[in-house]
């Protein structure tokens, strides 16, 4: 079942951007002055159920996607986050959903024999999420959320697919950093 669990976690970020029900959000901090970011670093501290974390190769693509956007804004990454203006946290999750449709009933056969044609339907499906959280080191609180969430199905394999979609599911995160006016 761990195993099952990994490889569900491996390929969470490469069906979530092949859904074209992934939505994107982000919030931020209106007090944060994001024009004084000039540097970032990416750190990756222990969180507790963080897809992430047990999933070094998905771990690695998200970063380095994360690294590549922030760049072509143009930022420059350092090494240490004591360094940075700002540090760039990533993680995910996924879990089970349930989705309940009652089509109803069609009609009435007669009045004592009761309705026909009544049917509900059960369907489970897992929805993963993957946050971005951009962390002011001037004061170490959160300045920026952003985060997509879509169903995730099995499908791909191929590392150079997954980092694709990895890159197309951060860049759709990305897109409002820094936020409009800021």
């Amino acid at each position: 079942m761990r195993n099952l669990n990994m490889l569900f976690l491996g390929l969470m970020l490469y069906l979530l951007a092949g859904c074209s029900s992934v939505t994107t959000n982000y919030d931020y901090d209106p007090g944060v002055d994001f024009s004084k970011f000039k540097t970032f670093a990416i750190d990756n501290p222990k969180i507790p159920g963080d897809g992430l974390s047990r999933n070094p190769l998905l771990r690695k693509r998200v970063d380095e996607a994360i690294q590549n956007s922030l760049e072509q804004k143009g930022y420059k990454m350092v090494d240490k986050s004591e360094d940075a203006d700002m540090v760039v946290v990533a993680h995910g999750r996924s879990q089970e959903k349930t989705q309940i449709t009652d089509w109803g009933t069609y009609g009435w056969y007669r009045p004592w024999w009761g309705p026909y044609g009544g049917r509900v339907d059960v369907s489970t499906y897992k929805e993963g999420t993957l946050v971005i959280d951009i962390v002011d080191m001037s004061d170490k609180e959160l300045a920026w959320r952003g985060l997509a969430t879509g169903i995730v199905e099995e499908g791909q394999t191929d590392p150079q697919k997954i980092q694709q979609k990895v890159n197309t599911i951060v860049a759709k995160i990305m897109k409002d950093f820094p936020p409009p006016g800021k």
